[in-house]
C-alpha cells in the first residue's frame, strides 16, 4: 500500500570469494538508493514509491576481480488503501420492501477518488444478502436498496477495489437501517 515500507534485497554470489562493492536499486532508470554489500548481500527499504507498477532492478557495481551486472526485473505494485463509509440512508426508518437510498463514500490517501462499484447488503446465517449495487462517481455511490426485510438491519457497504488493481477493497462499519 502507498506509504508502506518495501524492502528490496539483492544477493551476489561467487565461487571465488565474498563479493565486494555496492548495489544500486533502480525503479526503471530512477535510482532508489545505493547500498554497500555486506557478506554478499544488500538491502534497501523505502516508503517513497508512488502508486502503480514499478520495474525494480538491482545493479551490481562489481568489485575486486568480479564483474558487475544487473538483475532481472521485479515488478512491485503499490496499491492505495481505501476506507468505505455509509454516510446516510433515506428514508430511515423505512417500510419493509420500500426503496432506500444509501449514500456511500470511498476515500483514499492517493488523491484521486477510487473507481469501481459498491455493494450494500447484510451478512447473516445464509451468507451475504445484497440489497443493491452502484458505481462510484468521484468516490461516492448512491445505492438503491430494495426488498429489505423488516426490523433493525445491520447493513454494510463493500468496495471490491478497482479494475486496475490500484485501490484495495474495503468494507464499511455496520450501519443500522430500521
Amino acid at each position: 500500500n502507498l506509504n508502506d515500507p518495501v524492502k528490496f534485497t539483492a544477493v551476489v554470489s561467487s565461487k571465488s570469494g565474498t563479493p565486494t562493492g555496492s548495489i544500486t536499486f533502480l525503479d526503471g532508470t530512477s535510482t532508489l538508493g545505493t547500498v554497500s554489500l555486506n557478506s554478499g548481500s544488500a538491502a534497501l527499504t523505502t516508503a517513497a514509491l508512488t502508486r502503480g507498477s514499478h520495474n525494480v532492478t538491482a545493479k551490481y557495481s562489481g568489485g575486486g576481480d568480479m564483474q558487475g551486472g544487473t538483475s532481472s526485473v521485479l515488478t512491485q505494485v503499490v496499491r492505495c488503501a481505501t476506507t468505505t463509509t455509509i454516510q446516510s440512508s433515506a428514508p430511515n426508518p423505512s417500510i419493509a420492501g420500500q426503496e432506500v437510498i444509501f449514500t456511500v463514500n470511498v476515500t483514499s490517501p492517493c488523491g484521486t477518488p477510487p473507481s469501481g462499484s459498491i455493494n450494500v447488503g447484510e451478512s447473516g446465517q445464509g451468507g451475504f444478502v445484497s440489497y443493491g449495487m452502484a458505481p462510484l462517481l468521484n468516490g461516492v455511490a448512491r445505492v438503491s436498496g430494495k426488498n429489505m426485510p423488516d426490523g433493525a438491519r445491520n447493513v454494510n457497504a463493500t468496495y471490491g477495489g478497482d479494475d486496475q488493481q490500484v485501490y484495495t477493497g474495503s468494507t464499511s462499519p455496520f450501519y443500522v437501517q430500521t
